[in-house]
């Protein structure tokens, strides 16, 4: 019995540890040691301790105007996971391929959870375009790449999900859920102003041996740019585009169907 009160407290210390790194982000990537004590909800002592063992180990870096960054463990670190991430290496081409033919921003999301995450983008070169930061987080209940991966959820994931969710979203429930259930035909979705104003997008999923989207591959960029005769040529490129990656990722057969629409509906609210 007399253990269990230690782990609790190296627990709690780990978890610090891991709070005060995950406090630097892409808008903020330099903190003071003040508004770290703040962010880790802890006093300055406490976090000064922190911080100076993850600046003796590398995670930490302390630069000018007693000012803390990422150090450089952290950089390693990153760049492992996206060496090792398969999805992200064998998506690439396709995705470049896809920005160089519609000069529009190109996304590959992963499912964490009840979020989806920005893990992979390619840049449109316009200066008006659509753009997010690998590791950006984002609600499955809203946009086109969040139906993707909602149509193929279990239940109680999909519960799981709406209980996290804003009472104006949980009010709408049904209809989005019929709206992702539709990916299962279509083979992809749209959507126009859904999550920001003025951006249109449209989705695939991404499948791999289990049969489940492994990810999901979006394009998005201005709505002004997101005519009635662009769309449909999108929808096709991102559908062939999405089912070769399938299929190198070992999909089912019946999962890489080739799917050639002839109709289009026009993006939804």
């Amino acid at each position: 019995m007399a253990m269990r009160p230690q782990k609790t407290k190296g627990a709690s210390s780990i978890r610090k540890c891991l709070a005060v790194l995950d406090s630097f982000t892409w808008d903020n990537p330099h903190r003071t040691l003040t508004e770290i004590a703040e962010e880790i909800n802890a006093p300055l002592p406490t976090a000064s301790r922190i911080t100076a063992v993850l600046c003796e180990e590398g995670f930490l870096d302390k630069c000018e105007g007693n000012l803390y960054q990422l150090g450089w463990k952290c950089y390693r670190m990153g760049a492992i996971f996206k060496a090792s991430d398969p999805t992200k290496n064998v998506a690439l081409p396709h995705m470049r391929k896809l920005r160089d033919t519609f000069n529009e921003t190109v996304s590959l999301y992963q499912r964490k959870g009840i979020w989806r995450i920005c893990c992979e983008q390619v840049s449109s070169t316009y200066p008006l375009k659509r753009f997010a930061n690998p590791g950006d987080r984002f609600p499955l209940w809203a946009g086109a790449a969040g139906r993707c991966f909602l149509a193929y959820m279990a239940l109680e994931e999909v519960d799981a999900v709406f209980d996290a969710a804003p009472e104006e979203v949980r009010l709408k429930r049904t209809i989005l859920i019929d709206r992702a259930t539709k990916v299962k035909d279509d083979g992809y979705a749209t959507s126009i102003a859904e999550r920001e104003p003025g951006v249109s997008s449209v989705s695939c999923p991404i499948f791999n041996f289990t049969g489940l989207p492994i990810a999901c591959l979006t394009i998005s960029g201005p709505s002004i740019r997101f005519t009635d005769d662009v769309v449909p040529r999108i929808i096709l490129a991102l559908l062939h585009e999405s089912r070769e990656l399938s299929i190198a990722l070992g999909a089912p057969e019946e999962l890489t169907v080739e799917r050639k629409p002839t109709k289009f509906p026009h993006l939804q609210d």
